[in-house]
C-alpha cells in the first residue's frame, strides 16, 4: 500500500524526509503545509523501479490565509488489476514563532476484484513542527492515529500506522540538515537523513539517505522562476532500481 508514503520530489530527493522540511506539496509532511504563506496549485508523480505499474499520481490544492491553511489532495496508484486512491482534506495553522500544527482526513478506496470491487475506509492523521530555538526545529507525526481498516467479510485490511520524529537545523538559513526515525507498527524502524541546500534563490540542490535494512541514496534539485516551481528527486534502491519523482506547483497570493 502507498498510502502513508506518497513522498514528493523534495522529500525523496531527501532521504524521505518528511517531519521537518517546509515544502510546497502536499505529502507526508503533514506539519508543513500549516507553514504556507501562498496559495497554490500542484501535481507530482511518483515512480518505483521505473515500472508504469507502480506509479502514483497527485493533483493538491493549498488556500492560504492567515487563519487556517486549507488543502485538499488526491492520489491515484496501481493499474487495472490492482489500485488504490485517497481524498484528502488538510487544515493547518502555525501558531508563530514555536508551534505548527496540522490534520488531514482522508477517504481511501482499495479494488480488489470485478467481483467485490473497491474497499473503503477513512482515517485521521496529524503533524506538529515546533521551533524551540533559533535555526531548529524538530518534528513529530502520526499517519492514521484512527488506526483505520478497510473490512471485508472475513478479514480486516489495516491501513499502515506509521509514526515519525526528526529534527532539522539550519545553516547560514541557505541548508536544512534533518535526521528522522519513522517506525510503521509490524515493520522495522527506518531511518532519514537529508540536506537541502539553496544555492541561490532560483536553485535548490537536495540529497539524502533512507536506511531501512538496506541503504538507499537520494538526490534532487529544485528550480523556482516567478510564481512557478519544478523539483526532481530520485532513489537508488539496490534490490528493485531507481524511484523517481517530479512535481510542478503555481503559487499566487503570497
Amino acid at each position: 500500500m502507498q498510502y502513508g508514503h506518497d513522498h514528493h520530489p523534495i522529500s525523496m530527493a531527501m532521504g524521505n524526509a518528511t517531519t521537518c522540511i517546509s515544502s510546497p506539496y502536499l505529502g507526508t509532511d503533514i506539519a508543513s503545509m500549516a507553514l504556507h504563506t501562498a496559495s497554490s496549485l500542484q501535481v507530482y508523480a511518483q515512480n518505483k523501479a521505473t515500472l508504469p505499474q507502480l506509479g502514483l499520481y497527485n493533483i493538491a490544492m493549498v488556500y492560504s490565509n492567515k487563519y487556517v491553511n486549507v488543502g485538499v489532495k488526491g492520489f491515484f496508484h496501481g493499474f487495472g488489476a490492482y489500485n488504490e486512491f485517497s481524498v484528502q482534506a488538510l487544515f493547518g495553522h502555525f501558531f508563530k514563532p514555536y508551534i505548527a500544527i496540522a490534520l488531514q482526513a482522508e477517504y481511501n478506496g482499495l479494488y480488489q476484484s470485478p467481483k467485490e470491487g473497491y474497499l473503503h475506509s477513512g482515517c485521521v492523521s496529524l503533524g506538529m513542527q515546533v521551533f524551540p530555538f533559533k535555526n531548529m526545529r524538530v518534528g513529530f507525526s502520526v499517519y492514521n492515529v484512527s488506526f483505520s481498516a478497510f473490512t471485508t467479510e472475513t478479514a480486516n485490511i489495516r491501513l499502515p500506522v506509521i509514526f515519525r520524529l526528526g529534527m532539522g537545523y539550519h545553516i547560514a538559513q541557505k541548508v536544512l540538515l534533518t535526521a528522522e526515525v519513522h517506525k510503521a507498527i509490524d515493520q522495522p524502524f527506518a531511518y532519514s537523513v537529508g540536506i537541502d541546500y539553496q544555492v541561490i534563490k532560483l536553485l535548490a540542490i537536495r540529497t539524502g539517505l533512507y536506511i531501512c535494512e538496506d541503504l538507499t541514496p537520494s538526490l534532487g534539485i529544485g528550480f523556482t522562476f516567478h510564481r512557478f516551481c519544478l523539483d526532481v528527486g530520485v532513489q537508488y534502491h539496490f534490490s528493485t532500481g531507481l524511484n523517481t519523482a517530479i512535481g510542478l506547483i503555481y503559487q499566487w497570493n503570497e
